[in-house]
């Protein structure tokens, strides 16, 4: 999911301006240091000490303000990661979510497979009796035809032999 959203980019933008913040962070500091010390060293203010001061301030200001906008860039990367966390929950919940309805459909299905197995269970016993009942009107035929054929030759014979004198 790190490679769809691409969130290794983000982490490494935010770990970037997490270091040049601290890093202006140590700068600014540095030249607030050096500018007390320059003001204590000379316990006084002069003409070329006060421009000096003004661009030591003004440096700062800059720097505070690049560090402000790098401190809003790692929140809109945070924000990106949790947006990336949040999508990816959101399509494993869908992807569940379908998962569930093609498991109600699958349900349904073996629902009818089990009602036709117990209908065919149940009428197992009935079909074997009509297969019986079919088998025993065939045999019973056969047998008429059987013996009808046999009192067609008896007759046969009997008219034959009255014949004969």
């Amino acid at each position: 999911m790190q490679r769809i959203f691409r969130t290794e980019r983000y982490q490494r933008i935010e770990e970037a301006l997490t270091k040049e913040a601290q890093q202006l962070e140590r700068m600014a500091q540095a030249e607030r240091e050096r500018a007390k010390a320059f003001c204590v060293q000379r316990n006084g203010v002069t003409g070329r000490t006060r421009t000096r001061l003004l661009c030591a301030r003004r440096r700062y200001a800059v720097r505070t303000k690049s560090c402000w906008s790098s401190k809003r860039l790692e929140d809109c990367a945070a924000g990106a990661r949790r947006g990336a966390a949040a999508q990816q929950k959101l399509s494993a919940r869908d992807a569940a979510q379908s998962d569930l309805e093609k498991k109600r459909e699958q349900a349904e299905s073996v629902r009818d497979f089990r009602v036709r197995s117990s209908r065919a269970q149940r009428a197992q016993p009935v079909l074997y009796s009509e297969r019986s009942y079919i088998e025993a009107l065939n045999t019973e035929r056969t047998r008429r035809e059987a013996y009808a054929s046999a009192e067609k030759a008896t007759a046969l014979l009997r008219r034959r032999n009255m014949m004969r004198p």
